[in-house]
């Protein structure tokens, strides 16, 4: 269950990045996204084929994470979906690889998940460098907007985890330490946004 919200969920991230990199104008952050949406791709076929190897691939995801990826998805907004995907979702999933790393469960498991922080954190620096442009840009109302955004997919987040938190808790991991791991990853790419703004 919790492997398979990783697996739709990068079934989304390469959805979502593809239409950046459509979107983003500068040419630099267009190829960034580009870079991303062919990881993604390449996150959702392996983490598929190892879950069909186990027999284990779900039809479907929990509530919770399928609402966020889907407010993600279906921003109305670039910003929302940058900061959604590489701010929000992305942090969330760098913690839960890095948590799960560290178990041990399984060795092919443990050998894979070290490839996707890598390229996670990549990810997650596309929005870092690329939002404080885009809310230099943006008036005080599609401000207030995006951030009323953001708290949205938090309050997601928070009920998401919640259930899986019985999932979590077999696999040995602490929902509770998932969710001050990752809003700490999440703090500090906001702060480092927030910094580039001069706030």
């Amino acid at each position: 269950r919790v492997f398979g919200i990783i697996m739709w969920g990068e079934l989304a991230a390469w959805r979502i990045s593809a239409e950046l990199a459509d979107e983003i104008e500068p040419l630099e952050a267009k190829m960034a996204a580009t870079s991303q949406a062919f990881d993604e791709a390449r996150h959702f076929y392996v983490m598929h084929d190892y879950l069909q190897h186990l027999d284990a691939v779900p039809k479907d995801m929990d509530w919770g994470a399928r609402k966020l990826l889907e407010s993600v998805m279906n921003a109305d907004h670039l910003s929302k979906k940058l900061l959604g995907m590489q701010l929000m979702v992305e942090p969330v999933a760098l913690t839960l690889f890095h948590v799960v790393k560290k178990l041990e469960l399984e060795p092919v498991l443990t050998d894979l998940l070290p490839y996707f922080e890598k390229d996670e954190s990549r990810h997650i620096a596309l929005g870092v460098q690329y939002l404080p442009a885009m809310l230099n840009e943006m008036s005080t109302a599609e401000r207030l907007s995006l951030w009323a955004f953001q708290f949205k997919l938090i309050s997601i987040e928070i009920w998401s985890n919640v259930g899986l938190s019985k999932d979590l808790m077999l696999l040995g991991v602490d929902p509770y330490h998932l969710i001050e791991l990752g809003k700490g990853k999440q703090a500090m790419a906001l702060h480092l946004v927030l910094e580039s703004l001069g706030v």
